[in-house]
């Protein structure tokens, strides 16, 4: 491919083709790198850093979002800075998807989906939250809107991952705590960098503006135990490192038991969410 050709695709696109990447359809973006010419297995000794360019970015604000988000994520996060991985379940109780939620604001939520369900995730979260009866919305004041375009997420994975991502913050800053998402100055430009829970050992999720995504990727390519990781890749490290990644194999109708959903911590023992009383039923 040229580099005429590259110039219209996403902002990593050229990047990769450097370090001969073979591109793709990967989870929601069309040029997505799928694996890297001698890319070797995940090393967990090193830092793998993960373009997920395509990543289902939902924002979630507004007076009804924190009202919403208890009503739509089974397990949905309560201090801001937290960030859970949750399940979403359909009306009839079915598996919408499995996506992890982190508070940002008072009233401000981003909610994001690795798998191959994400569209489905997103056309449901914008449709639970415009739903009408009797033409009154449940949730009047809370707006769902798709932030995808706005960030570019790098996955960085690792025990080397820390040390590799502190090189950039300022003097007395610290990365995020585990299962915690933060407003980081990443060489003084305004990032989010959340500790993601991907499995076993360090990684982190870090969104960064478009304009730094090059500077930045080019960056972190500099340091000797970075490498480069593609999708297929990615997809057996998520395999391997979460319990519940097997149940998003199949995009069509898939039922999860309640305390299976409890025990995996995708759901919450208290509480009513949607689609709980559809699952009860069949149950």
């Amino acid at each position: 491919m040229s580099e005429q050709q590259a110039a219209g695709m996403r902002p990593l696109a050229h990047e990769h083709l450097l370090l001969g990447a073979t591109l793709g359809e990967g989870a929601g973006c069309e040029d997505a790198p799928i694996s890297y010419a001698g890319e070797d297995a995940f090393d967990r000794a090193g830092c793998a850093v993960c373009d997920l360019t395509g990543l289902m970015i939902a924002s979630i604000t507004g007076a009804d979002a924190e009202r919403f988000v208890n009503t739509a994520f089974a397990q949905p996060p309560e201090q801001i800075g937290e960030a859970r991985t949750s399940a979403v379940l359909l009306g009839d109780g079915a598996l919408a998807s499995i996506a992890i939620v982190a508070r940002t604001g008072d009233a401000e939520y981003l909610a994001f989906d690795l798998s191959a369900r994400q569209d489905l995730l997103g056309e449901w979260l914008f449709w639970l939250s415009t739903a009408e009866q009797e033409g009154v919305r449940a949730f009047p004041a809370c707006v769902v809107e798709d932030a995808s375009e706005l960030l570019v997420p790098l996955l960085l994975a690792g025990d080397a991952s820390a040390r590799v991502l502190g090189d950039y913050l300022a003097e007395g800053a610290n990365l995020p705590a585990a299962g915690h998402i933060d407003s980081l100055e990443l060489d003084g430009r305004p990032c989010l960098v959340m500790s993601a829970p991907v499995g076993e050992g360090n990684a982190f999720l870090v969104l960064v503006p478009p304009v730094f995504a090059v500077p930045f990727w080019r960056s972190l390519m500099s340091f000797p135990e970075v490498s480069p990781l593609g999708r297929t890749a990615l997809d057996d490290l998520l395999a391997s490192g979460l319990s519940w990644w097997q149940l998003l194999g199949e995009t069509g109708k898939a039922f999860v038991g309640e305390d299976e959903l409890v025990r995996l911590g995708l759901a919450r023992e208290r509480g009513e969410y949607v689609g709980l009383r559809g699952l009860r039923q069949r149950g």
